[in-house]
């Protein structure tokens, strides 16, 4: 069984990291429809706090890619209800309007439909309908790679902004992906060979894009061109700017897709007490391991904690 931390690391070198899982289905889940989105809730009756995690970049459903009744891969949302569901009700939106458990990285219409609005317009659909229908007094946004990248233009389009606590944005930060890939090609993170003499060519792929902005068929890094011209210059600094709510930022020092300068571009360009900052140093441990991502959800859950004191303070 698979687990892909990011799933577009380049088409030259497909980085695939399998580790050992056990229970990595997803025990009581309820698959629900909103204005023609898909939705998988983990209800716990026994929670007030709804955690809605937005996944990276990946041609595949957001809980991974099932053959038959077996899990061929599984997506960060199974660490998610492994590490979180015994105390909060979760909801994973799916990506566009794919199937639970499909692979669609041959599928050129699914192709076309995967740019950043068509997105970002999805899952606030789909988190809109289900919070019309549903009534937490917590709900916190978690999104992981292009989940995070995109959390502030998912916040702007939910029409119940007032319930939603606060923001987890983990392995992004500020800049544009352009910008990523250029300052990860010269910097010092231990990086392989073949990645790194890619990401040393952004600017001439840049323009090659540019020239072909619809391309499916053309890619760069394991993405098409389609998906370049639409996510490649979006900067997530632009909306964290004028943020109103409490966000943590979880970052590796080391990660292969997401500079750290990327994140500290935010927190000094936008100090404020409502944002925190998590920098994971390489501990040895794989950044695709269950340990791993225990320690991601254990950095939120204090931090869940920390906010509900500044909730208290603010309104006492």
């Amino acid at each position: 069984m698979k687990v892909h931390w990011a799933l577009w690391i380049l088409s030259l070198v497909f980085l695939e990291t399998t580790v050992a899982a056990a229970d990595t289905t997803y025990p009581n889940m309820v698959t629900r429809s909103y204005d023609g989105g898909t939705t998988y809730e983990f209800r716990n009756n026994n929670s007030d706090t709804l955690l809605i995690q937005l996944e990276d970049t990946g041609l595949n459903s957001v809980l991974g890619i099932k053959q038959g009744n077996k899990w061929k891969q599984v997506n960060s949302a199974c660490f998610l209800v492994k590490w979180m569901a015994d105390r909060y009700s979760l909801l994973v939106p799916e990506k566009l309007n794919m199937k639970s458990g499909r692979d669609y990285r041959t599928n050129r219409k699914m192709k076309e439909a995967y740019t950043l609005d068509n997105l970002v317009r999805s899952y606030a659909a789909s988190i809109n309908g289900y919070l019309e229908a549903n009534t937490y007094n917590e709900v916190i946004l978690i999104g992981l790679g292009e989940g995070g990248s995109i959390l502030p233009l998912v916040y702007e389009r939910l029409e119940h902004k007032n319930i939603i606590s606060g923001l987890v944005s983990v392995g992004s930060g500020g800049f544009s992906r352009y910008d990523q890939i250029r300052i990860l090609g010269s910097s010092g993170v231990p990086l392989p060979e073949a990645y790194r003499s890619q990401c040393l060519l952004v600017d001439t792929l840049r323009e090659d894009i540019a020239k072909n902005p619809d391309s499916v068929t053309k890619e760069y890094l394991g993405l098409t061109y389609r998906w370049w011209s639409s996510f490649g210059d979006y900067l997530p600094a632009v909306g964290y700017a004028a943020m109103d709510k409490p966000v943590m930022f979880i970052q590796d020092t080391d990660f292969w897709l997401s500079p750290l300068e990327s994140a500290e571009y935010i927190e000094e360009s936008h100090p404020r007490q409502l944002f925190k900052f998590v920098y994971r140093g390489n501990d040895g441990n794989n950044r695709d391991s269950v340990d791993s991502f225990k320690s991601i959800y254990d950095d939120v859950e204090r931090w869940l904690e920390t906010i509900r004191i500044m909730r208290i303070q603010r309104d006492s």
